[in-house]
């Protein structure tokens, strides 16, 4: 029996995972998630200088 799942099955259920995997965050650390130190300014600049 193997102990990860085959590729094969991870393609067929990739966005079910994904789903429940966001799903899970939201629900379990989401509300403790803190931003680094000047986040802000850096995505500020970021959006800035565009594509």
């Amino acid at each position: 029996m193997p102990v990860f799942p085959l590729e094969e099955r991870i393609e067929q259920e990739r966005e079910t995972i994904a789903a429940y995997r966001s799903d899970l965050f939201k629900r379990r650390s989401l509300s403790e998630a803190r931003p680094f130190p000047g986040v802000r300014p850096l995505f500020e600049r970021i959006r800035a200088a565009g594509p």
